[in-house]
């Protein structure tokens, strides 16, 4: 109720003769169009100072903090990743059951991968991560 009566009230003084011929006045837009702009013009002020102060003190900074998680999300999500492989390239020979080679009808128990075959999962490991391409399991017999 009280806020329709003010807006009312501008809207008459704003239609004024005197309140347009002073609004034509380019000096008068200018300032008006200034006045406008200084909410965003003292926002990016502080933020580039902030920017600024961060760096002489070595904080962080918003963005950097932002780009942190962004990598950290990303790491975690190709550590998962890298885990669900190798989990599968270690129990894929463990699945397959082992043919007797002698006649005997005992079943054998699956060997264990050797020392090298394991390293060398772990080294395409380590290459990746280092420089993120996917995981290429080794086989060596």
């Amino acid at each position: 109720m009280i806020f329709d009566r003010i807006k009312e009230a501008g809207m008459k003084a704003a239609m004024s003769p005197s309140a347009m011929k002073l609004l034509s006045d380019p000096r008068v837009q200018k300032m008006m169009m200034r006045a406008l702009r200084l909410p965003s013009d003292v926002r990016m002020a502080m933020e580039k100072n902030g920017q600024t102060l961060a760096k002489s003190f070595a904080l962080v900074t918003r963005e950097e903090l932002s780009n942190m998680k962004r990598n950290l999300r990303d790491l975690k999500s190709q550590i998962d990743q890298l885990e669900n492989e190798l989990e599968k390239a270690r129990s894929a020979p463990a699945a397959v059951p082992a043919s007797p080679s002698n006649g005997s009808s005992a079943p054998k128990t699956a060997a264990k991968p050797k020392a090298s075959a394991k390293k060398s999962v772990k080294k395409s490991v380590k290459v990746t991560r280092k420089k993120k391409v996917t995981v290429k399991r080794k086989t060596t017999k």
